[in-house]
């Protein structure tokens, strides 16, 4: 069966990244992986280039089918293991949590070299980034306001930024002086963001039956592409191989596809995005509700939350659970679409009567939304709101004179981004006045 594996990479974040060594070496084989029964085809090799960083590619012809790498389940580096190897004063630890007090404190002992190896993955934990200059998640919160200010990506690292600083300071509580890197900021800043751009789905369950997110050395170094070279598949011992899907020439590069993502949520996630994908942008306006959960749900609500899942279910390929925003995006005709925007603002002020008609003709159509709601004013107040909303962001991201996008720089594409996003914005106000 297909792996559904989305396998940050190489690519991923250490978009500008040079590693030291020669342009082209051997993939490496780290004690723990040999002993484990890792594979790896000697023709395969690890290159580095100025401007992508570093990814596979092959060393001689070979056809389709041929299986490149194959990592046994017992070599994936999850939660689970971690907290396994952590031992019990990591019990109460959130496994993303843990997982990263522990690929911090196995690159701290590959990188000090007093003989200790957690993991015994020194050479593949060398073989990685030291920094992610073109990820959200890296940037401080200054560098951040300047590049992505005013967008839902600054927001949403700013976030992340804080709750990776709550895990470090809930693993210090825990581990006390048995970890030495999670003292360190810098520290568990990159193993924060080696998680965020290298872990996925692998094939692997936790105690409970949920699908556990793990990192799968040496394949991750697989770059990404729309036009992808290879895939990965479970084996039949729940081992992850990496296998070539067409014929490869020498000299060509291993691809992979990460799977279904906006350039946003590639961004976010990757620290770069592809050209195919969807140029959709997340605004400020959440689809949800605040009400008092001991209330009854209330139609206006469920309308909203029906709204938010429609909007997940075409948006989120990660199985976030996270409410989702209402987004801005061109349609064929070229035009900025704000049919979400509308659609939700039209549940949250129009009357109730009006919310009883809408109501109705949802349940008859057995959830399917009525399309008026996301193309035409229901409530003069809906039409206030926007016009508001629209001028708010737009004051938020600046002005064009201040977004100048600098290119052949780690940011250049948040920046292109965030001009993106003022331009749609500049768009939908004029819309929305002119309405």
């Amino acid at each position: 069966a297909t792996l559904l594996l989305i396998v940050p990479a190489g690519l991923a974040g250490c978009f500008w990244l040079l590693n030291a060594g020669s342009k082209e070496r051997p993939v490496p084989m780290p004690k723990a992986l040999a002993s484990a029964g890792a594979y790896v085809d000697e023709r395969v090799k690890i290159r580095t280039s100025k401007t992508k960083g570093s990814g596979l590619f092959l060393s001689q012809d070979l056809p389709a089918g041929v299986v490149l790498m194959s990592i046994p389940a017992k070599g994936l580096l999850s939660g689970s293991l971690a907290k396994k190897i952590l031992g019990p004063l990591a019990e109460d630890l959130d496994p993303v949590t843990a997982l990263c007090a522990l690929l911090a404190e196995a690159r701290r002992d590959a990188e000090v070299g007093e003989g200790r190896d957690i993991l015994g993955l020194r050479e593949y934990l060398l073989e990685m980034p030291k920094t992610y200059p073109s990820l959200p998640f890296w940037l401080n919160d200054a560098e951040a306001e300047k590049v992505l200010g005013g967008t839902v990506m600054h927001f949403a690292s700013r976030a992340l930024r804080a709750q990776a600083e709550e895990e470090r300071d809930a693993v210090v509580t825990a581990m006390g002086e048995n970890l030495q890197a999670a003292w360190s900021a810098d520290r568990w800043r990159w193993a924060r963001a080696a998680i965020l751009t290298r872990a996925g789905v692998a094939g692997l369950t936790d105690e409970t039956g949920e699908n556990e997110i793990a990192i799968v050395p040496l394949v991750d170094f697989a770059n990404s592409s729309s036009t992808p070279t290879a895939e990965c598949k479970n084996g039949k011992n729940g081992e992850v191989l990496l296998v070539t899907t067409q014929d490869m020439k020498a000299g060509e590069e291993v691809l992979l596809r990460y799977g279904e993502q906006s350039q946003e949520q590639c961004l976010f996630t990757f620290g770069f995005c592809l050209p195919h994908q969807s140029k959709a942008i997340s605004g400020p306006l959440p689809l949800v509700v605040q009400r008092d959960p001991k209330a009854e749900l209330d139609l206006r609500t469920a309308l909203m939350q029906l709204l938010a899942m429609n909007v997940q279910e075409a948006n989120s390929s990660d199985g976030s659970a996270d409410p989702p925003s209402a987004r801005l995006w061109r349609n064929q005709a070229g035009e900025v679409d704000i049919s979400e925007f509308l659609c939700a603002a039209n549940i949250l002020h129009m009357s109730d009567d009006e919310v009883k008609r809408i109501a109705a003709q949802t349940a008859q159509t057995k959830g399917i939304l009525p399309e008026e709601l996301g193309t035409r004013l229901l409530a003069p107040e809906a039409h206030n709101y926007l016009v508001w909303l629209f001028s708010q962001w737009l004051e938020a991201l600046g002005g064009p004179t201040s977004l100048k996008v600098s290119s052949g720089k780690p940011t250049s594409q948040l920046e292109e981004y965030r001009e993106y996003t003022r331009k749609l914005v500049v768009e939908a106000k004029q819309l929305m006045e002119g309405a």
